[in-house]
């Protein structure tokens, strides 16, 4: 991915990957109805520079028939430090047409409250170097437990990275972390596997 985005091959493989996760998603979506899935796609850098952001999804969307609301797009804090200032306004596009917009790893060395109040953010994903340290390290806890208090504050949903057992699971819970991901719910799953998940839990 470095090297891809070092050169124009990354703005292709973005088209590529949002257009198989939207088709993808509009299967599931046709065949498992009551599921409420969301897909959450990378935003590289390279997409914002390239300009055609919102026709792109446009584009993509009308292709698969894929309802607006089901997709969100996820951009690193890194990559907000990168972005100009007109990067960061093709941001609004997307928004317009209702997009969900994320801010991804929140809390790896960049972070800025700015970010959460100047973007047009929708949701935060605290990163899981925090979360790994929850009923360890008391300075993580406090950290989370004010990062979720603050983006509740601003009305953004918060969604915790990389947990691995049940007791993070139930601390992020009694905090009132609305979401999370990590090993302790699933691995990265191929997509007929995470449809068999589907099936189960969807289908009598």
């Amino acid at each position: 991915l470095p090297l891809a985005e070092e050169t124009d091959l990354i703005v292709p493989i973005d088209r590529w990957v949002l257009e198989e996760a939207c088709r993808q998603t509009k299967l599931w979506e046709a065949n498992y109805p009551s599921a409420s899935l969301v897909a959450m796609v990378n935003l590289s850098t390279r997409q914002l520079e390239a300009g055609g952001l919102a026709r792109t999804i446009e584009e993509v969307l009308r292709q698969v028939a894929l309802k607006v609301h089901t997709l969100a797009l996820d951009i690193t804090e890194g990559g907000l430090i990168k972005a100009s200032e007109d990067n960061v306004r093709t941001l609004q596009d997307p928004k317009k047409l209702g997009i969900r917009l994320e801010l991804d790893d929140f809390g790896t060395g960049y972070s800025s409250l700015s970010y959460l109040k100047h973007f047009p953010l929708d949701g935060v994903k605290i990163d899981k170097s925090f979360v790994e340290g929850l009923g360890e390290d008391t300075a993580d806890e406090a950290l989370v437990r004010m990062t979720i208090d603050l983006c509740h504050t601003l009305g953004l949903e918060v969604l915790a990275e990389g947990i691995e057992t049940s007791e993070q699971a139930a601390s992020l819970r009694d905090m009132g972390c609305e979401l999370g991901q990590g090993h302790y719910f699933a691995r990265p799953l191929p997509s007929a596997e995470y449809t068999e998940r589907l099936h189960k839990a969807f289908l009598p």
